[in-house]
């Protein structure tokens, strides 16, 4: 009996450590169940950081070559970039590329500071004036040497640049006869660029490049035409290959006037408007002026008639229409000039174009010839009805001829576009052109 109850306590035992057993594995297994994800969601996210790790090490070795590829010279090296193997003539080809830019890097000579020198000193003046004149270099004790150089030598700084106002009109483009088949030109016959030029360069001094007019330096030359028999007008034509242009041809255009003897030519009307402002004390420009007109009434015939008009702060007639037979009076007259004052262009003119249409008469040429240095007529040009007066008087048949002189502050642009609205033409008073 005992040894039962001790079996049937053996089994209970038994039986209670196999339940605490079982339970105990029940508690186990969702444990097991919740831990095994958390290692997962642990290894997803260290796979994804070491993924952009590699991604942003990629974009910085791609940032580093193509900063390296711009700062290398791709026109003379292959690129910089190494993905792919490069096809064996084309690797020829970037070989002797490069071996020609390392020759042509050598051949190149290398950049050296100048050192700065000293400007030449100009001549003295009369080695310059004998160059202007015969173009010959004179050596102290030695004979006259002739100048294999150019006659006139530039000296920029032999004399202090003038002030002078030009109007640039540039350079007339090529135009395709196939776009345009009809040129037209005027007859224009002004010489002030060329006598302009002529006395900078004679001054050692380079003229500016509004200054240059080439239609005025074809005009300053004679080209010693033969005059039509009968007609009024004769048109000469000649044409040869460029120099500077293949394919182009040049054509040079001669019109000629017909030769009127001075009994023939009718008798003239000339009202001289001198400028007598102080600005005309300068340079000898009023002296000038007298010499030059002078020396055109000499020319002049007896039935011919001049009057002269001066003004500066106002306008009078100096002399009275007068037949050139009685010369010495009008040059004695004339010698008396001096220069002072302002000047009044206006009153001037408007003075000078009353003489002329007192006197008017379609029988003969009437012209009025104004002789000024320019200086400060700007204003008064834009401002009064100085171009319109002109163009009027044009229209009724007394043109007006400019001449310009002097070389400090000499408003070319506005003489010309003056000679211009008067229907006349303009040129510049020198020593040559006198």
């Amino acid at each position: 009996m005992r040894l039962v109850t001790y079996f049937f306590q053996l089994l209970c035992v038994v039986l209670l450590i196999s339940v605490l057993i079982s339970c105990s594995q029940t508690e186990q297994a969702p444990a097991d169940k919740k831990t095994t994800p958390a290692v997962s969601s642990l290894d997803a996210e260290t796979a994804k950081k070491s993924a952009e790790k590699n991604r942003l090490r990629e974009m910085l070795q791609k940032q580093a070559i193509e900063s390296k590829r711009k700062k290398l010279d791709l026109s003379d090296f292959a690129q910089a970039e190494e993905p792919k193997k490069m096809p064996r003539q084309k690797k020829k080809q970037v070989e002797a590329l490069s071996s020609a830019a390392t020759k042509r890097r050598k051949k190149e000579p290398k950049e050296t500071k100048k050192k700065p020198t000293m400007p030449e000193l100009p001549p003295p003046a009369a080695e310059l004036s004998d160059r202007h004149e015969t173009g010959t270099a004179k050596t102290p004790g030695k004979p006259a040497q002739p100048d294999p150089y150019l006659k006139i030598r530039i000296v920029n700084d032999a004399k202090p640049v003038p002030r002078m106002y030009f109007k640039y009109y540039g350079t007339n483009p090529t135009i395709s006869t196939s776009a345009e088949a009809i040129s037209r030109f005027a007859l224009d016959v002004d010489d002030a660029s060329y006598n302009l030029a002529r006395t900078l360069l004679q001054r050692g001094q380079m003229p500016p490049e509004a200054a240059i007019r080439v239609e005025e330096f074809i005009n300053s030359f004679n080209y010693l035409e033969a005059p039509p028999a009968k007609k009024a007008l004769k048109i000469s034509a000649e044409a040869f290959p460029s120099p500077h242009r293949k394919g182009f041809y040049m054509l040079r255009l001669g019109i000629t006037a017909k030769k009127i003897t001075a009994r023939q030519r009718k008798p003239a009307n000339l009202v001289f408007v001198i400028d007598t402002s102080s600005t005309m004390g300068a340079e000898q420009r009023l002296n000038s002026v007298t010499a030059a007109i002078s020396a055109a009434i000499d020319r002049l015939g007896t039935k011919d008639r001049v009057s002269i008009v001066t003004f500066n702060k106002t306008a009078q007639i100096l002399v009275k229409p007068t037949l050139v037979k009685h010369k010495k009076k009008i040059l004695s007259t004339l010698s008396t000039l001096q220069p002072t004052g302002s000047k009044n262009l206006l009153e001037g003119l408007q003075l000078g174009y009353v003489v002329a249409n007192k006197l008017f008469n379609k029988k003969t040429v009437n012209w009025l010839i104004l002789a000024t240095d320019g200086v400060d007529i700007q204003q008064q040009l834009e401002t009064t009805t100085i171009n319109t007066m002109a163009r009027q008087e044009a229209e009724i048949g007394v043109h007006l001829k400019v001449i310009g002189v002097g070389l400090d502050k000499l408003n070319d642009a506005a003489l010309e576009s003056l000679a211009k609205q008067g229907g006349g033409h303009y040129t510049y008073l020198d020593s040559s052109s006198r």
